[in-house]
């Protein structure tokens, strides 16, 4: 058995070739399958620092507005209107703003301040 036919350890980072030949465009299918629907994302602005807590609920918050978010169509009325508008909500005395965008599909951290005991 010569070295390249012997089965790969695992972990080891030798590259994999495929010997297959495709008679097939596969790059075509798989650009028609990115094409379809890209999901909201999340991002956090550089140098957001929030308690591991917080930053935990407000990504699941987060994400599930963004799979809200998904099913509406592009141009729905609700995605135009709020398309860059910066919203707040409050998380465990935090006041966090965002933003979301249409294109590209995502939901923008902008800032966070943490708000006083006493109201």
């Amino acid at each position: 058995m010569t070295a390249s036919q012997q089965p790969k350890k695992p972990g080891s980072r030798q590259p994999c070739f495929s010997r297959h030949t495709h008679c097939e465009c596969v790059a075509a299918k798989a650009a028609h399958r990115l094409a379809v629907r890209v999901p909201f994302t999340i991002a956090f602005a550089r140098g957001l620092r929030l308690p591991r807590t917080v930053k935990a609920r407000l990504d699941r918050i987060l994400r599930d507005l963004g799979e809200w978010l998904d099913v509406l169509a592009d141009d729905s009325a609700y995605l135009r209107a709020i398309d860059g508008e910066v919203t707040e909500i409050n998380v465990e005395g935090w006041r966090i703003s965002f933003r979301v965008d249409r294109h590209p599909r995502g939901i923008f951290v902008t800032g966070a301040d943490r708000r006083s005991a006493v109201a």
